[in-house]
């Protein structure tokens, strides 16, 4: 039995890893901004000095993995549900590729779950972030 999948499984296998690659590094990067390798102060409270919908995001997350939800809410509103959208993405691309490793792949149960995670984890900052710019442009 040959390793190497048709065409289009290997294009699918290879969008899986490239995510699963990318997910990995967002979730770990509160871990890297403490290095201080990346800075994790806002640049727009920085120059503005009005805090932006990302605010403690990091801190937010450093508290998830502290097991401490609630303080993770109250340094970021959106900071928890970004973070389960991210947790559950990676695990959904993980077993996309369990599944296409069996030629089995659930693909409309992945868009439709990829589709509800973003509506309920995703959007509620999206339109935050929306809001926000829209409030920015009116300033002038």
């Amino acid at each position: 039995m040959s390793s190497r999948l048709p065409g289009r499984m290997n294009d699918y296998l290879f969008f899986q890893y490239v995510s699963l690659f990318l997910l990995s590094g967002v979730l770990l990067y509160p871990f890297v901004s403490q290095w201080g390798w990346v800075p994790h102060s806002c640049p727009y409270k920085l120059l503005n000095g009005a805090p932006c919908p990302s605010c403690g995001l990091t801190h937010s997350w450093l508290l998830i993995y502290q097991g401490k939800w609630h303080l993770a809410e109250a340094a970021n509103k959106y900071g928890p549900g970004l973070w389960l959208f991210f947790a559950l993405q990676w695990l959904a691309r993980y077993l996309m590729v369990v599944f296409a490793r069996k030629k089995n792949i659930p693909v409309m149960a992945d868009m439709a779950l990829t589709g509800i995670l973003a509506f309920f984890f995703l959007g509620p900052y999206v339109l935050a972030v929306a809001e926000w710019m829209a409030g920015m442009m009116g300033r002038g």
